[in-house]
């Protein structure tokens, strides 16, 4: 509870316009690098921001700042959409943010489909994974060990997120469902 607080009070915070006089993007407040939800959440509120008519490309630069804060980079820089994002903003923000961080990818899922993909977590540390879906799809998270063993999983819901301590380094796979009528675009967010 208090962490989606805190998301929405962020989230909030950088869709603001900025007052007359006030500090520029370097002010904005910065989340905790492991905070993959927040990441998530920026994701799909951007994603709908710039198909607004008018795009408001200052709050498109606001959200873009707190991305770069969180320290999240695209694990799949080929379909990376911020890239777009910081074309279209009058002012870009640096795109690289710190080495480490979190990690996105966008994907779209076809209606009754799944897919997945596999991830190192490191023994010891929280390992986060979020999905976020733009369009409000939703969207359903399995989380299992190299051996099939479960260890998460989230019902179909537009945003999800799924957090553990492995005991063990380790590879895991990260499913993603659509069991909706409809293809889905969504973001995938891990540490």
């Amino acid at each position: 509870m208090i962490a989606s607080r805190r998301l929405m009070a962020i989230v909030a915070f950088a869709l603001l316009p900025a007052a007359e006089g006030s500090p520029s993007d370097r002010s904005l407040p910065r989340l905790p690098t492991g905070d993959v939800e927040a990441v998530a959440a920026i994701l799909a509120d951007a994603a709908s921001l710039v198909t607004a008519d008018p795009l408001d490309r200052r709050r498109l630069t606001r959200l873009l700042a707190v991305l770069d804060g969180l320290g999240a980079h695209s694990v799949s820089p080929v379909d990376d959409p911020v890239i777009e994002w910081r074309l279209a903003t009058a002012d870009p923000v640096p795109y690289r943010g710190r080495l480490l961080g979190p990690g996105y990818r966008k994907s779209r899922i076809e209606a009754g489909q799944s897919e997945a993909l596999e991830q190192i977590f490191v023994a010891g540390q929280t390992a986060d994974v979020a999905v976020s879906a733009p369009g409000g799809t939703p969207i359903a998270m399995k989380i299992e060990e190299s051996n099939g063993a479960t260890v998460c999983v989230r019902d179909p819901a537009p945003r999800a997120r799924c957090s553990w301590m492995p005991l063990a380094s380790a590879r895991y796979r990260v499913s993603v469902s659509n069991p909706s009528g409809r293809a889905a675009d969504y973001f995938l967010v891990t540490n």
